[in-house]
C-alpha cells in the first residue's frame, strides 16, 4: 500500500504519494513540488512571463535564462513595436 518517496535522501513510505507530472516519479508530501525534488523536467511547465515596458506585450520567460536576456532578445526583435502599444484607459 502506498509508495516510497523517490527522493534519495528521504525514501519515506507514503500512503498518499504524489506523482510528479513532469518526471513521473513518486514523492511524499515534503518532496512533491518541482523545487523540493529539483525536478530536471520542470522547465517544461514554467509559464511565467513579463510585460514589455516598450510595447506592453507579454513575453514568456525561458527556463534557466535570465529575464534580462529574454527581454533584450524581445526588445531587439520585430515583435516589439512600441508604435502598436495599446493605450491603457484609466477610469
Amino acid at each position: 500500500v502506498g509508495a516510497r518517496c523517490s527522493e534519495p535522501s528521504c525514501r519515506l513510505q507514503d500512503f498518499l504519494p504524489f506523482t510528479c507530472d513532469c518526471c513521473s516519479k513518486v514523492y511524499c508530501l515534503s518532496h512533491r513540488t518541482y523545487k523540493s525534488h529539483a525536478c530536471p523536467s520542470s522547465g517544461t511547465k514554467d509559464s511565467r512571463s513579463i510585460t514589455c515596458p516598450l510595447c506592453a506585450r507579454g513575453v514568456k520567460l525561458v527556463a534557466g535564462e535570465s529575464p534580462d536576456v529574454t527581454w533584450n532578445r524581445h526588445s531587439n526583435s520585430s515583435a516589439c513595436d512600441p508604435s502598436k502599444r495599446k493605450q491603457r484607459v484609466h477610469k
